[in-house]
């Protein structure tokens, strides 16, 4: 016995393709509503490195720990403890850093802006 299976009826152009383009780069016959608020193309482009050097890195520093845990339980717990107080007096110079290069990279997109754009292949 064939069991009867109902397909789910397809999606009109508009619903297809607003999961297919940005807000930005969406075709003009498709009307805005077909787009929701969100964007999740644009947070694909944000990924943290955690398989390249991340991951390593904080296994690595477990290590490092667990050994001065063996060797001096005392000053392990201290720096288990002091950890978040020193993340946080350094928070405002990663702050101050994060604003120099932005302001660095404005800058170097203006002065680059001009040969950009020459060499861009010219489109009527």
């Amino acid at each position: 016995m064939k069991h009867n299976r109902s397909r789910k009826p397809a999606l009109n152009v508009a619903e297809e393709d607003s999961f297919r383009y940005p807000m930005a780069l969406a075709p003009k016959n498709i009307p805005s509503k077909a787009f929701p608020p969100w964007n999740f193309h644009a947070t694909a482009a944000v990924q943290l490195n955690t398989k390249r050097n991340g991951g390593g890195l904080i296994m690595f520093t477990f290590l490092l720990w667990c050994i001065l845990f063996v060797f001096c339980w005392p000053l392990a717990l201290l720096a288990l403890v002091a950890y978040p107080f020193v993340w946080l007096l350094l928070l405002p110079f990663r702050i101050v850093g994060v604003a120099v290069h932005g302001v660095l990279e404005i800058i170097y997109l203006a002065i680059t802006l001009p040969f950009r754009l020459l060499a861009a292949p010219f489109r009527v």
